[in-house]
């Protein structure tokens, strides 16, 4: 795996494309002792569970519509076979293995390795949480980032040339697109960095030119839907 936030085999992908941006940008950060450090992989993959909870009950609190959005689209996005849970499903399910964890304690590391795990889960530990365009937007104005833009930008083939012209950018790509394709045929969210190096599934791949996007993905995403600007 690479030196990037992971999702392993939870549909979190939106969370994730957003932390690694922040963290390229050197972003995220915590405060000991009276002053501020960055904070590190392993402590950025264990706090990923309680920053996407938090994210969720603040929508249910707030009583917000994306809410209804993100259910729909976690319903289309989800494979056979995975759970099927609503906003409220998810944060207690989410809360109760972290609390199994916090009660087995541990070392720090035994923590983090436990958190890990709960992301490689299958079957019934599988998590959907997609995110739409506007909650992914909302996502990022609620984790402190100013000004992201929603480019809104017409549905283009997925290719690494396409891809290449929205560096520091959180796109959406997906298959065929169509006039009844529900939020444009979005699957999947990516982070480009500002040197091209595509940030997808735990790994790093430099963009080359006349790569097509099956090459890169699989016939899913042979289509960019959406680009979400992080700022510079």
């Amino acid at each position: 795996m690479a030196d990037i936030v992971d999702q392993d085999r939870w549909g979190i992908c939106g969370f994730v494309s957003v932390l690694n941006g922040l963290r390229a940008a050197h972003k995220l950060t915590k405060w000991t002792d009276g002053k501020s450090s960055e904070l590190s992989l392993p402590e950025i993959q264990t706090r990923l569970y309680a920053e996407i909870v938090t994210y969720l009950k603040y929508l249910v609190f707030t009583k917000s519509p994306l809410v209804a959005q993100i259910e729909e689209i976690s319903s289309i996005c989800s494979p056979s076979g995975t759970p099927k849970r609503n906003i409220d499903q998810i944060v207690r399910f989410i809360e109760g293995r972290l609390r199994e964890i916090a009660t087995n304690g541990g070392s720090e590391s035994s923590i983090q390795k436990q958190m890990q795990a709960l992301i490689q889960g299958e079957g019934d530990n599988s998590i959907i949480v997609a995110m739409t365009p506007d909650s992914l937007v909302d996502y990022m104005t609620w984790a402190g980032v100013k000004n992201a833009v929603n480019a809104k930008l017409e549905t283009t083939m997925n290719t690494s040339d396409n891809l290449l012209t929205h560096k520091n950018c959180i796109i959406g790509v997906g298959g065929k697109v169509d006039a009844k394709a529900k939020y444009n045929g979005l699957q999947h969210w990516i982070y480009v960095d500002k040197e091209g190096v595509l940030n997808n599934w735990g790994d790093k791949t430099p963009l080359k030119s006349g790569t097509s996007g099956v090459d890169l993905f699989g016939d899913w995403a042979t289509f960019i839907t959406h680009v979400i600007k992080m700022p510079d």
